[in-house]
Order: structure tokens, then C-alpha cells, then sequence
């Protein structure tokens, strides 16, 4: 097993048995069990925040530069006049 099966199967986040002794190791599956699911949720719901202020921030960025850019387009046309 790999370090990463290894340590989620201790942590009892995946429930794993006799994988050296399985002749189908390609079709050898995990079992996520609930305090798995639990801990893959947290994860994915901290994930999703840290997704969502970058969002959010790129947004704010977005808009600063259009903004920059529509003050850089005004100057031209009024020094021009």
C-alpha cells in the first residue's frame, strides 16, 4: 500500500484488508467510512471557500482594471478637445 493508502487507512478514514494477498489488485477498491466521508466533506467544503474568495477577489480585480482602463480611454479624448 502506499504511504497515502496507508495513512488514511490508519487515520480509519478507508477501511482496507488483505490487499498482499489480492490476485485482482487492479480492481481493488476503498471503502470511505463515515468519519472518510466526514473528513473528504470538510475538505472539500474548506476547498470551496478558499475557491470562492479567490472568486470574489479576482472579481474585484476585474473590475478595478476595467475601470482603470475606461479612465486611461477618457484622457486621450479630453486633451484632444
Amino acid at each position: 500500500m502506499s504511504d497515502l493508502s496507508c495513512a488514511t487507512a490508519s487515520k480509519g478514514w478507508v477501511k482496507a484488508g488483505n490487499f498482499s494477498r489480492s490476485n485482482n489488485k487492479k480492481g481493488y477498491t476503498y471503502l470511505l467510512t463515515p468519519s472518510g466521508i466526514e473528513a473528504k466533506a470538510r475538505l472539500t467544503i474548506a476547498f470551496l471557500h478558499r475557491k470562492v474568495a479567490e472568486y470574489e477577489q479576482l472579481q474585484q480585480e476585474i473590475e478595478a482594471l476595467r475601470q482603470e482602463v475606461h479612465a486611461l480611454q477618457q484622457k486621450p479624448a479630453e486633451g484632444r478637445q
